[in-house]
């Protein structure tokens, strides 16, 4: 009866452990200020429209600083190709610039966020998806 019970138990644990379904958030846990964030290229001719969006949490974060990267593959490297700046006294920021680019590489956006609560921050990336013209 005993081994039984015992067996029992043990199903149930197994049970409730792989049942456990994490929180749904976007961005790691170990992330204090940011709650979600991300990066976009569209090219449409010969420009590109670069897009940075980073949400913090309101009453936490106070200061976004974007570093957007143009960057341009050269041989297994990326490499800057045209870089901007701008900081949003805010929780959330949306970023957008514009660059004329060449056909026949391969470009993406890296966007790095320093994400400030007073004057603690944390520092977060985002990358969006490469194209080739």
């Amino acid at each position: 009866m005993k081994r039984k019970l015992m067996v029992f138990i043990s199903l149930v644990m197994i049970i409730c452990l792989c049942s456990f379904v994490p929180p749904d958030n976007p961005i790691s846990p170990n992330y204090l200020y940011t709650y979600s964030c991300s990066s976009s290229l569209s090219i449409s001719g010969s420009t590109a429209t670069c897009t940075s969006n980073l949400t913090g949490y309101p009453g936490v974060t106070t200061k976004i600083v974007v570093k957007q990267i143009l960057q341009v593959k050269d041989g297994n490297l990326w490499r800057t190709a045209h870089s901007w700046t701008k900081t949003y006294y805010s929780n959330s920021c949306s970023y957008v610039n514009t660059r004329t680019i060449y056909s026949g590489n391969t470009y993406r956006v890296k966007s790095e966020y320093t994400v400030y609560a007073g004057s603690n921050y944390e520092t977060v990336y985002s990358y969006s998806s490469s194209y080739t013209t």
